[in-house]
C-alpha cells in the first residue's frame, strides 16, 4: 500500500513539470498544489502560499525561456515526502532577471522537497542554482577555472551527456531491500 502512495506522489511531481511547465498547462497547478500549500523558496522574503505563486513562476519562466524543458532526472519518495532533482534547459528569448534576451541555451538545476497529502503538494522546499543561471544570463561574472576558461557550471552550455528530455519513467525494481 505504501509503495502505491509513494508512486502516486512521484507521479504528482512528474505531472507538475511535464504538464505544468513543459506543456504550459498552468491549470494543472490548481490540481497538484493544495490551495494553502506552503512554499519555502530562497530569496523570497515571506513564504508564499498556494498554486497562484507557482503560476507566476511558471509563466515567468515560459516567457523568458519559451523553449523551456524540465527533466526530472532523479526522484525519490519516502513517507509523505518526495525529493526531486530537475534539470531545466531553454533558450533565453524573453526578459529574465532584468536581462534582455540573448538566445544561448541555458541549463540549470533545482532540488525540491515536497510534502504530499491526498495527492496534492501541501509544502515545498526549493533550492536552485541561481548563480549558475545568472552567470549564463550575464547578470553576474562567470567564474573561470584554473586554466582561465569559463567554469562549465556557469557558462551557456549544451545539455550534459545522459541528460534526458521528458520521458515516461520506467519501472524499477528495488534491490537489496
Amino acid at each position: 500500500m505504501a509503495d502505491n502512495i509513494q508512486e502516486d506522489s512521484k507521479a504528482v511531481i512528474r505531472r507538475l513539470y511535464k504538464e505544468g511547465l513543459n506543456q504550459g498547462n498552468l491549470a494543472v497547478l490548481d490540481e497538484v498544489y493544495a490551495i494553502d500549500a506552503e512554499l519555502h523558496f530562497p530569496n523570497t522574503p515571506e513564504d508564499p502560499y498556494g498554486p497562484g505563486f507557482m503560476r507566476q513562476i511558471f509563466a515567468t519562466l515560459r516567457n523568458a525561456f519559451p523553449s523551456i524543458r524540465a527533466s526530472v532526472d532523479d526522484i525519490v519518495a519516502e513517507s509523505d515526502k518526495v525529493i526531486s532533482r530537475v534539470v531545466f534547459t531553454g533558450h533565453h528569448e524573453g526578459n529574465a532577471a532584468g536581462r534582455s534576451p540573448f538566445g544561448p541555451l541555458s541549463l540549470w538545476t533545482r532540488i525540491d522537497v515536497y510534502r504530499i497529502f491526498n495527492g496534492k503538494i501541501i509544502e515545498q522546499w526549493a533550492d536552485r542554482d541561481e548563480l549558475g543561471l545568472l552567470g549564463q544570463l550575464g547578470v553576474v561574472p562567470v567564474p573561470v577555472d584554473h586554466s582561465g576558461q569559463p567554469n562549465r557550471a556557469y557558462a551557456a552550455i549544451p545539455a550534459p551527456p545522459g541528460h534526458r528530455e521528458w520521458e515516461e519513467p520506467q519501472s524499477v525494481t528495488p534491490t537489496g531491500e
